[in-house]
């Protein structure tokens, strides 16, 4: 059945503060961190819905440092799965103090869960979207983003430059002049993606899901096909129980709904160019 996650949002602060600003505010709407394609599995097939009141700690440089459920929705998948969302993808601003210094502080934010008929479904065209962290020595990193294919109209994370340099300096040794560290996320049809073994490539962690969608579009199947590493804290640990169940349809070259395998992935690799 087609999902529409709707989701309420509030904030307020738990308690009473000395400044009616002194409080973190969210780069982009909390609303836009929950996706479709979040709701639990198992939430789902129980048509289980509601509400989960939380409160956000976020420290002095806008990072989030605790969230926790103060006002249950009554499903212990809910919960859990709205804080883990807040600790992998919210942004704040800090809450300042009179003097205009960062604090840490409290928010609160109310998220509701919601099952509907009118959602759409989830894409099933080829994307990619990447972060490219480029370090050299003795210079600021440097980030870009590039997106390809269906990720183009896909609504976009605020891009923010991930803090790599530690982990490039690991590789600034034996002439070593400048080093790309790509982040990469996408999904491919009908074949695997194409692994990463350039002659400078490094291939520091990859996964790759590989998925059966009947004619139409309900999956069937999904499982892992490889795993190289650890993945980053933003890959959930069993991908497959986050995958949508519904998906848009392809047609053959006569327009008639097909099945069709396809591939979700998540590498982390480096290009490494050595000085002369």
């Amino acid at each position: 059945m087609p999902l529409l996650l709707a989701l309420v949002l509030a904030s307020a602060a738990p308690n009473p503060s000395p400044r009616d600003d002194a409080k973190p505010t969210p780069v982009e709407s909390l609303q836009e961190i929950v996706r479709p394609e979040d709701y639990p599995p198992e939430a789902l097939a129980r048509n289980q819905q509601g509400n989960v009141g939380i409160r956000i700690r976020v420290d002095e440089t806008g990072a989030v440092r605790d969230c926790v459920v103060q006002e249950s929705s009554g499903y212990a998948s809910l919960d859990v799965q709205t804080c883990r969302l807040v600790w992998m993808r919210a942004k704040f601003r800090p809450a300042r103090d009179t003097s205009g210094k960062p604090i840490a502080a409290n928010t609160y934010a109310k998220i509701g869960w919601r099952i509907g008929n009118d959602a759409k479904l989830a894409n099933s065209e080829p994307w990619s979207a990447r972060v490219i962290m480029t370090y050299a020595p003795g210079k600021p990193v440097v980030c870009r983003f590039e997106y390809e294919g269906a990720a183009r109209g896909l609504p976009k994370e605020v891009e923010n430059c991930p803090t790599g340099a530690a982990a490039a300096k690991e590789f600034t040794a034996n002439g070593i002049s400048l080093i790309e560290l790509i982040s990469e996320r996408g999904l491919t049809v009908g074949e695997k993606p194409k692994p990463h073994t350039g002659p400078n490539e490094q291939v520091i962690s990859e996964l790759v899901v590989e998925t059966d969608v009947d004619a139409a579009g309900k999956l069937l199947s999904c499982k892992t096909v490889e795993k190289v590493g650890t993945p980053g804290k933003d890959v959930p640990v069993d991908l497959c129980s986050q995958l949508s169940k519904a998906y848009n349809p392809r047609t053959d070259a006569h327009g008639e709904p097909i099945p069709f395998a396809a591939y979700l992935y998540f590498a982390t690799y480096a290009r490494i160019y050595k000085a002369g």
